[in-house]
């Protein structure tokens, strides 16, 4: 899924995966384009710094946070492409919630069922709950 965010908003995402932070303790993995500092001594909420969007050959595209801490331009967009559940607020992650703008694409659940429906095989036969050699069944309730 593909959000709109702003800096402050991709702050505040990379705020919320420290342990101690609101009980959070995911930490994200970036994108190639995407470099931060932070300092696990910092309170919540002001441990990320320095947060830079570069191009291919490590240019310096946007400062989304400076190294200070600060985001000189709060209300600037971005676009940000996370797995659907993580779109959702999953994980802790709420402040994905506040993106805008979602183009949806392939449920991370449904690439993966295709990827692995074209690469691997079944060594049995699938499940069948009514199989006699399950011994069904096998608890009963009584009244």
């Amino acid at each position: 899924m593909t959000l709109t965010l702003t800096a402050q908003d991709l702050k505040h995402v990379l705020e919320q995966q420290f342990a101690g932070c609101r009980g959070q303790t995911r930490i994200l993995v970036p994108s190639r384009g995407l470099r931060y500092s932070w300092s696990a001594g910092a309170a919540c909420d002001a441990r990320v710094r320095d947060v830079r969007l570069l191009d291919p050959e490590g240019a310096v595209l946007h400062r989304i946070v400076d190294a200070d801490g600060a985001v000189p331009n709060p209300g600037r967009r971005y676009r940000v492409t996370v797995n659907d559940f993580l779109a959702g607020g999953g994980d802790g992650f709420t402040a994905f919630r506040a993106g805008t703008d979602p183009l949806v694409g392939p449920r991370d659940i449904d690439a993966l069922t295709t990827f692995l429906g074209r690469h691997l095989r079944p060594a049995r036969a699938a499940y069948d709950p009514a199989a006699p050699s399950l011994l069904k069944p096998r608890v009963t309730r009584l009244p």
